[in-house]
């Protein structure tokens, strides 16, 4: 009976590749590859899913984070590209409870440095800007400073 390597020696392969499915990893205990599925997070109460890039769409390598009983609610979700900027930004909930936290966990997921700032809106304050009798104001100079009346609402 021939060996494997007799086998490969002969046929002169220099190596052989063998992809094995999740069924099988799971199987043998070699489950960890986790992209694309949500695993707990090293933060207590959170969960993250890693998901990868697809140049041909060009979807970059992202991170999903939600607190574990919301990990199937899109609206209670934060996600980040892998160059920092928001990811799903119809569903990202910028008014996240433990919005840090959730930074922690996407910086730890991806591999980000403290240097790459994690795009994140919140709700703007509303300025209202008073006009106040527009009509006596006089200027000789179109370098003449106008004033203005501005009231910040809260």
């Amino acid at each position: 009976m021939t060996s494997f390597q007799e086998y490969c020696d002969e046929l002169e392969y220099d190596y052989i590749v063998i992809e094995l499915g999740d069924t099988v990893l799971k199987k043998i205990g070699l489950d960890t590859i986790q992209e694309g599925h949500w695993v707990d997070s090293f933060k207590k109460g959170w969960s993250q899913r890693v998901e990868p890039a697809n140049p041909q769409i060009n979807l970059q390598r992202h991170v999903h984070i939600a607190r574990k009983k919301h990990i199937n609610t899109k609206n209670q979700q934060v996600a980040w590209n892998q160059d920092g900027t928001r990811h799903d930004k119809k569903t990202f909930n910028p008014n996240l409870s433990g919005i840090n936290t959730a930074k922690q966990i996407a910086r730890d997921a991806i591999g980000l440095g403290p240097d790459i700032i994690l795009e994140h809106l919140s709700k703007a304050r509303q300025l209202i800007l008073l006009c106040e009798s527009f009509s006596d104001v006089t200027s000789t100079s179109p370098f003449e400073p106008i004033y203005l009346s501005l009231e910040l609402k809260l």
